[in-house]
C-alpha cells in the first residue's frame, strides 16, 4: 500500500505498512415486522467496524516503536488514524508485538472508530501550505520543549526556509529544494538523536538489590528523562517524515 499512514504522532515506512487495510461498517437498522410482511425499518447511523492491520518493525529503533505504540494502547487516549483521503479519530483497542529479535518485530494493531472525519476532507483537502504550516507548528512546539540546542537550530532553518517563501505550493523549484532538503536535514539530525538517547537509557545503571539508593534513585530519573525524550523524538522525526513526504506529493 503505497500512501502515507500515520496513528498519532507515528508515520508507518516500508515493512510497518500494511498491503492493505480493511475499511466500512454497517447501518444499524431497527426493523418493525407488521401484520401482512411489512416493514418499518428506521436507520439509526452508521457503525464503523474497527480498523486493524499488521506490519512487521526492523531496524535499531523497532523495539521503541513497538513499545511506543503499546504505550498508545495503555494510555487509551484518542489518536488520528489517516491515510491517502481516509481520517478517523481513534482509540487503539489491542496492539500485539512478536518479539524474534530487537530489530525484528511483527506487530498487529487493532482500533476502535471514534469519528469518521473523512467526510469534510474530500470536500476540502487542506492544501500544502496548511498541511506544512501545522507541522511546523508542532515541529516547532516540540523542538522548544525537547531543549537540544542542535535540533532546535535545524528545525530553525526549516522554519527560515518556509519563510522565504508566500505560497510553498507557488514556490520555485530552488526554494522548494531548499525546504526539502532543510527538512531532510533536521530528519537526519534528530535520527543521530534518536540513536544516541536510546543508546544512553540503555547504557544507564541497572537496578539491583543491594544498592546504593541515592544512585538506583538518580539512575531511575535519568532514565525516565530519557524515555520521555525519546518519545518526543520520535514525534518530530515522524512529523518532519511527514513534511518531507508531503513536500513530494
Amino acid at each position: 500500500m503505497a500512501v502515507l499512514l500515520t496513528l498519532g504522532g507515528v508515520v508507518f515506512n516500508g515493512f510497518e505498512v500494511p498491503e492493505s487495510i480493511a475499511m466500512g461498517g454497517e447501518q444499524v437498522l431497527v426493523v418493525h415486522k407488521l401484520p401482512g410482511g411489512a416493514r418499518v425499518i428506521d436507520a439509526m447511523g452508521a457503525d464503523h467496524r474497527d480498523i486493524a492491520w499488521s506490519g512487521r518493525f526492523r531496524g535499531g529503533n523497532a523495539e521503541a516503536r513497538a513499545r511506543l505504540l503499546d504505550g498508545y494502547r495503555i494510555g487509551g487516549q484518542q489518536y488520528l488514524l489517516r491515510w491517502s483521503t481516509y481520517r478517523y479519530q481513534v482509540i487503539v483497542q489491542s496492539f500485539e508485538a512478536n518479539f524474534q529479535q530487537p530489530f525484528e518485530i511483527p506487530y498487529s494493531i487493532r482500533c476502535t472508530v471514534v469519528s469518521d472525519e473523512s467526510a469534510p476532507v474530500l470536500t476540502g483537502i487542506p492544501a500544502i501550505d496548511e498541511l506544512i504550516g501545522s507541522d511546523l507548528a508542532a515541529a516547532l512546539g516540540l523542538s522548544d520543549s525537547l531543549g537540544v540546542a542542535q535540533v532546535a537550530g535545524a528545525i530553525a532553518t526549516v522554519q527560515q526556509a518556509v519563510n522565504s517563501v508566500n505560497s510553498i505550493k507557488d514556490a520555485p523549484t530552488s526554494s522548494a529544494t531548499q525546504i526539502s532538503s532543510s527538512i531532510a536535514a533536521a530528519q537526519q539530525l534528530v535520527g543521530a538523536t534518536i540513536t544516541s538517547t536510546a543508546g544512553a537509557v540503555s547504557a544507564a545503571p541497572s537496578i539491583a538489590a543491594g544498592g546504593n539508593p541515592s544512585s538506583m534513585a538518580g539512575s531511575l530519573a535519568a532514565q525516565a528523562n530519557g524515555m520521555g525524550q525519546l518519545a518526543q523524538l520520535y514525534n518530530l522525526s515522524s512529523t518532519l517524515t511527514r513534511m518531507g513526504k508531503n513536500m513530494t506529493q
